[in-house]
């Protein structure tokens, strides 16, 4: 139950985050022109939108995959399973 919710809790956290920067801009008033500031126009947040993206969507898949294996789930699919949370891990730091 721990693992499922340490699973499901940064999903959430990546899906509102995507949400707050997809829907979110700001104008500003500089010398009475107005500035529009949306996330497409810096690349960087762009990859932080994508970044988000494949995050939820990897834990999704991980989070059906163990409730459907939860039942018949052996030594070999927990190793899987930590072998795939260790890589990850090592793709975010690079």
């Amino acid at each position: 139950m721990a693992q499922d919710i340490l699973r499901i809790i940064p999903t959430l956290l990546s899906a509102a985050s995507i949400a707050v920067m997809v829907t979110n801009n700001q104008t500003v008033l500089i010398f009475a022109i107005r500035f529009q500031a949306h996330f497409y126009y810096s690349p960087s947040f762009k990859f932080f939108v994508a970044a988000n993206g494949v995050v939820v969507a990897l834990s999704l898949l991980t989070l059906v995959l163990n409730f459907l294996m939860k039942r018949q789930a052996s030594p070999r699919y927990h190793f899987f399973l930590f072998l795939h949370d260790i890589l990850d891990v090592q793709r975010q730091l690079q």
